[in-house]
């Protein structure tokens, strides 16, 4: 396998480490953002190494522009079978896990910093 992230491990130690055990659970994933929210570079960042793991799917936290063609997902989708990764921007750095959703909040760099975090997690390598 082969990651390519857009942050370094130097970076990417700033930022809490996550556990990827909930993920590793799934059989598919939904990457969801805010319609409109500019926490794009996180998407194909997710679904472009993840993809090579488990099948991943880009979807919308909600109906908005952006939005017509992707599935409309939030925790409330996520189930034993299913994880969701939401991404949404926030003056407020926080992560939470609510069984296999997490919810990754923040600055744009911020949540794809996490993003990286997680894919390294998810592929058993450790910073």
């Amino acid at each position: 396998y082969t990651l390519n992230l857009l942050y370094g491990p130097e970076a990417l130690r700033t930022v809490e480490p996550l556990d990827a055990v909930a993920l590793r659970q799934v059989s598919k994933i939904y990457i969801s953002s805010q319609s409109g929210e500019n926490t794009l570079s996180a998407v194909p960042d997710f679904y472009q190494n993840m993809k090579q793991f488990i099948q991943v799917t880009p979807a919308c936290v909600a109906d908005g522009p952006g939005c017509d063609e992707l599935p409309l997902k939030t925790c409330t989708d996520a189930d034993s079978s299913v994880g969701v990764v939401m991404n949404t921007l926030s003056p407020e750095p926080r992560v939470t896990l609510e069984g296999t959703c997490y919810h990754i909040r923040g600055s744009a760099e911020y949540v794809t910093m996490i993003i990286d975090r997680l894919l390294l997690a998810y592929a058993g390598v450790n910073l």
